[in-house]
């Protein structure tokens, strides 16, 4: 059905095409999940039908465990975010203080990530640590004032973007040094956004955040997320200024197309 589509554009759009191809149908790959990982976070994501993990998930997990900064370059729909999902959720379940900063290139996507991660937490048995909103919340301009101090001493899961880590955060160090001391994890969803002198607007901005964070004493690793990007690993590493591993084979379900 795809060929006769492309042979019906062919017969009046030939000399406007450039190049065309067409990519197999294949079924996942799937592996269980390592035991390492909490049953509570893995019965958290078996609630909203994630049984298996692909195994591109499964070799992320292992890789961060190991130490990895992880650029997650697969496609849409691929699961890039549980790999991230699973170390909060772990360290919900281990009742520790780490903390994750989450970055975004726009609020509307932080806003979504977080209703989704909300979905997550309401399926651990320990939900109750984290049924208090201000453990994990989206903090950029459309935060009441009011509340903003509250969020800097009990925040621990924030979802932010890079001005308000720039302009808001960074500066007022002091009032997150508890989030700062304890932060494990930066993810950095759609990093392909991050190109050209926005791109290294950010990466001078991660360098500081780096800085403020040998301050008090934690060493947080990356993971960046794309769907869309070449060289991944190379333009995960001059963001971050750190090498990072690139998962680039994905083992999810594909349609032909």
């Amino acid at each position: 059905m795809i060929h006769e589509f492309v042979q019906s554009l062919e017969k009046d759009l030939l000399e406007y095409i450039q190049y065309n191809f067409s990519t197999e149908e294949s079924s996942a790959s799937f592996l269980d999940w390592p035991a390492w990982i909490p049953v509570d976070t893995r019965n958290a994501f078996k609630k909203n039908g994630i049984e298996l993990l692909y195994q591109h998930q499964f070799e992320a997990l292992k890789k961060f465990k190991n130490g990895d900064n992880l650029v997650l370059a697969t496609a849409t729909s691929s699961g890039k975010s549980l790999v991230y999902q699973v170390p909060i959720l772990n360290s919900i379940a281990a009742g520790d203080e780490k903390t994750t900063l989450l970055l975004y290139p726009t609020k509307a996507l932080a806003r979504d990530q977080f209703h989704k991660l909300l979905g997550l937490f309401a399926n651990l048995k320990s939900f109750e640590i984290v049924s208090n909103w201000l453990y994990a919340t989206p903090f950029d301009g459309d935060t009441p004032t009011d509340i903003r101090g509250q969020i800097q001493a009990n925040g621990k899961v924030i979802f932010t973007n890079p001005d308000m880590l720039h302009h808001s955060m960074l500066p007022n160090h002091h009032k997150w040094s508890e989030f700062f001391k304890n932060l494990d994890l930066i993810v950095l969803e759609e990093i392909h956004q991050y190109n050209g002198v926005f791109g290294s607007h950010l990466s001078y901005i991660l360098q500081r955040l780096n800085r403020i964070c040998r301050h008090y004493g934690s060493t947080p690793r990356f993971i960046g997320t794309s769907a869309s990007i070449h060289n991944p690993d190379v333009h995960m590493s001059t963001l971050i200024q750190s090498e990072a591993t690139a998962i680039t084979q994905e083992y999810s379900p594909k349609n032909e197309k």
